[in-house]
């Protein structure tokens, strides 16, 4: 089966895209910054960076990836080309790739990333933990998601630093 990538997307999706792919920027801090806005995240997009630096307030790592673009729009860009470089999907809630499990579960995430085939149906195992786990735990997590991917179940979570990223490399690997 042969997937696509579309960078057809509404200005919303793209400024959610962007922030989605900061470090350190979550589901809620977004929703707090579109009820602030009293609109929607576009907005963001074509304001120059400087102009709402300081709603990333304590979110360093987030303004470190910023630092070399002018605008939200231009991260989006470039967000946009490292997906397709590599064969990586977006799935927005409502959308085909999208999990119906997790809509309108508390925390929703706004967007997934996805990779090679979605399984809609079958056995599923969401790992999570700690993004600042010790050498142990993440060479365990590692070995635990190979484990369970090559037992038949895939490995589903977010896309998270840590012990949820071990995971899914593990299980890429199996």
């Amino acid at each position: 089966m042969t997937y696509t990538y579309t960078t057809e997307r509404t200005p919303e999706q793209r400024a959610t895209l962007a922030l989605w792919a900061l470090t350190g920027v979550g589901g809620l801090w977004m929703e707090t910054q579109r009820r602030s806005l009293g609109a929607g995240l576009a907005d963001l997009l074509d304001l120059p960076l400087h102009a709402w630096r300081e709603r990333l307030e304590g979110k360093d790592e987030a303004l470190e990836e910023l630092k070399p673009f002018a605008r939200l729009e231009d991260f989006a860009q470039a967000v946009e080309a490292q997906l397709v470089s590599t064969a990586t999907r977006v799935a927005f809630p409502g959308e085909v790739d999208f999990p119906r499990l997790l809509v309108g579960i508390p925390n929703q995430p706004p967007v997934l990333f996805v990779k090679g085939a979605t399984v809609r149906e079958g056995r599923q195992l969401a790992m999570v933990g700690s993004r600042q786990a010790d050498a142990g735990g993440l060479k365990a997590a590692q070995r635990w998601g190979a484990d369970v991917a090559r037992s038949g179940v895939c490995v589903v979570s977010g896309a998270a630093v840590g012990i949820d990223q071990e995971c899914h490399q593990g299980a890429l690997t199996a």
